[in-house]
């Protein structure tokens, strides 16, 4: 990895290795790249590779780094995740950190964010200062908002493969970036000789994945590691003209219980970006039971009559919006991925100008008890997959990274699909309590100063994508934008 890093035009400042690699000798190296990196314009890469475990202490296991005088059983002889997270922060001012870590338990270094988007942390790109101390009220790696980490394998997993090479996840990163024979860069996007931090990311974990049972991760918490690109000098970029992307195809509509098919669009947006479904009336419990697994205090179990109305079957679309609003407001970009980066506001006026366009005024925001009604469909379980959610039915945990297209996975019973994951959805109602007895069509309290949020997203782990769980937060808020969305109902 050095000699690569120095190829790659990097200045190795220190190579911490044998009995150098102790917990003070780790500590004193950061400090010491610190001193050298006195840049917010540096770009600094952090590499380990060697031992994680599990240590037990403060209430909580605590996933960390295994230095060469590390004593089992003293967990203090460890580096835990908020250790490594207060070094980083104490000496590094530099805005753009690559931290790889190939090890055991590796995603849970930096991973204590289980709660992204509902307790989102305040940094200023402006004050140091203030991003320092925003790092320490985190006490997570992953809080810098420049800095992106990239893990062997899931906090669950005891093993990171190796190769007689190494670690096969380094392996395959070396391997993205070609050799020095400028014969290619397997991990360069467009042609180029550069490759994101992003791109060399998923090269690395498809092919691991597709080797053994190990699920590398990334954290980049402010989405920016697709634009973080490293020049690869040995690789002749080819004319960007010349640089034709595979479109992506457009996926086969799904069948399901459907009304009269959907007006035209301004646009002539195709109708698989407007479909609707028929949700019948019915009597379900609202909130999760008191024996269920990770459930919170605001879930209280009530029962709710729902009258009958329409759901739109996926999140509304880039393509939708573009042809409403002729903007595109999203951090990820594509026709048919969800639009994301947009307020419980920006909805409000997407809806005003969709029924004045379509002469109606129909369209609306489901309430908080529509949508979990429609989110179970007649389940009573976790999620409307049973008590568990794996990443072949949901995209969350950033499993891939980004948003996905809509209609990637399966829908639920009643031909909804991300009702779980891909992005978290604004609906009608004010946060508040729930009631303690049965209601009818509740639409939630008359005020308040935050809008409910449900479903959860790409990022989020699963126990916030439940049926049950829900979130209130500020209708004025695009803090964490690309973790935002939503659908429509009409009555």
């Amino acid at each position: 990895m050095a000699v690569r890093l120095k190829k790659l035009g990097f200045t190795v400042m220190d190579e911490v290795t044998g009995e150098k690699a102790t917990k003070s000798g780790i500590q004193h190296a950061i400090g010491e790249l610190g001193n050298a990196a006195d840049s917010t314009l540096d770009l600094v890469v952090i590499y380990y590779s060697g031992h994680g475990a599990i240590v037990k202490g403060g209430g909580r296991p605590m996933p960390s780094l295994v230095p060469q005088d590390a004593v089992p059983g003293e967990k203090n002889s460890f580096i835990t995740d908020a250790e490594l997270g207060t070094w980083l922060t104490n000496s590094l001012v530099t805005k753009q950190v690559v931290l790889i870590l190939d090890s055991c338990y590796s995603a849970g270094i930096g991973s204590n964010r289980e709660k992204r988007i509902t307790e989102p942390v305040q940094i200023s790109s402006q004050q140091v200062a203030d991003r320092k101390r925003a790092i320490q009220q985190a006490q997570f790696v992953g809080a810098y908002f420049d800095t992106y980490v990239l893990l062997a394998s899931s906090q669950a997993q005891e093993t990171s493969k190796e190769t007689e090479k190494g670690g096969l996840f380094t392996y395959y990163l070396l391997q993205g970036i070609g050799d020095d024979t400028g014969a290619s860069c397997p991990a360069c996007e467009t042609g180029q000789n550069e490759v994101t931090v992003a791109s060399l990311f998923r090269y690395a974990a498809q092919n691991v994945r597709a080797q053994v049972d190990q699920q590398p991760q990334i954290k980049d918490p402010g989405g920016q590691s697709k634009q973080l690109a490293l020049m690869i000098p040995w690789i002749t970029p080819r004319p960007r003209a010349t640089f034709h992307p595979r479109p992506r195809p457009i996926p086969t509509p799904v069948a399901t219980s459907m009304p009269p098919p959907a007006p035209r669009l301004p646009g002539n947006i195709p109708q698989e970006y407007f479909q609707f479904t028929r949700i019948p009336a019915g009597t379900f419990h609202m909130g999760s039971p008191a024996s269920e697994a990770n459930r919170e205090a605001d879930e209280t179990q009530h029962e709710v009559t729902v009258s009958r109305f329409e759901m739109q079957t996926t999140l509304v679309t880039q393509g939708l919006w573009q042809a409403v609003m002729g903007s595109n407001p999203s951090h990820f970009k594509g026709a048919d991925l969800p639009v994301d980066n947009v307020s419980w506001y920006d909805v409000q006026a997407f809806i005003s100008k969709l029924n004045q366009k379509l002469g109606t005024n129909v369209y609306r925001l489901p309430t908080e008890a529509e949508w979990e009604y429609a989110a179970r469909a007649g389940t009573t379980t976790r999620f409307w997959t049973g008590e568990k959610l794996t990443t072949d039915q949901a995209n969350f945990n950033n499993s891939r990274g980004k948003t996905t297209p809509v209609k990637t996975f399966a829908p639920n019973p009643w031909g909804l699909y991300d009702m779980a994951g891909n992005l978290w959805e604004w609906v009608q109602d004010w946060y508040g309590n729930y009631p303690s007895g049965s209601v009818a069509d509740p639409t939630g309290p008359s005020t308040g100063s935050r809008r409910v949020i449900r479903g959860g997203s790409w990022y989020d782990h699963a126990k916030v994508c439940r049926s049950a769980y829900r979130y209130g937060y500020d209708p004025g808020a695009r803090d964490d934008g690309n973790l935002l969305g939503f659908r429509l109902s009409r009555s």
